[in-house]
């Protein structure tokens, strides 16, 4: 949950309760700050936990939302937990970094050819923790092991990595969404939860 603008955000406009978690004391801290400020203390608690092993039964949330371009529900090994704890016919909304992307190499040489090598190893039948965030590979990896169906897909993040945020949102506002299939560094998948449990 980071800091918890989101869940403020969430909780505001959905009246829903909403559980924020991070395993960072610090920004749970912040979280608490911002939730004292506006008035939602009732409406959205705060929990320190790893996303690697949450402190839920299964089946307890409705829809359960990951997000931060490379948000924690979509490192190796964490999705089967998230999704373990959303109800069947529940909704995740997980992001990814779209991979390859045109700035990539702008943010990180390193990672881009980390993907490139990943990409060679999976052409020659072999595992790895890094996966195309594609359709394809989303369908591979969440549809078929973990019985998450992909329902809609949103590419974002279109602006150059560069600027102030008010410069950014009018880029995303006006060119970004005319050239967003080249220009998108992360995309936002919804899925829904075909399974009561899923164990991978």
């Amino acid at each position: 949950c980071g800091s918890g603008q989101l869940d403020v955000l969430l909780a505001a406009k959905t009246k829903s309760s909403v559980v924020a978690i991070d395993i960072i004391e610090d920004a749970l801290l912040a979280g608490l700050n911002l939730l004292k400020e506006v008035g939602l203390n009732g409406q959205v608690s705060l929990v320190r936990a790893s996303v690697f092993h949450l402190p839920f039964r299964d089946s307890i949330f409705d829809v359960a939302v990951s997000t931060g371009s490379e948000s924690a529900a979509a490192y190796s090994g964490a999705p089967s937990e998230v999704s373990r704890e959303v109800t069947k016919d529940g909704i995740l909304f997980i992001d990814f970094t779209r991979m390859p992307n045109l700035y990539q190499p702008l943010r990180s040489i390193k990672g881009f050819l980390r993907y490139k090598e990943s990409q060679q190893k999976r052409s020659k039948g072999e595992k790895t923790k890094y996966f195309h965030y594609g359709k394809l590979g989303l369908k591979e990896r969440f549809e078929q092991e973990l019985g998450l169906k992909i329902e809609k897909i949103w590419r974002m993040n279109n602006s150059p990595p560069i600027g102030g945020k008010n410069l950014r949102i009018l880029f995303e506002k006006t060119l970004g969404k005319l050239l967003s299939p080249v220009l998108a560094r992360t995309i936002l998948v919804e899925f829904i939860n075909t399974k009561k449990q899923n164990k991978i």
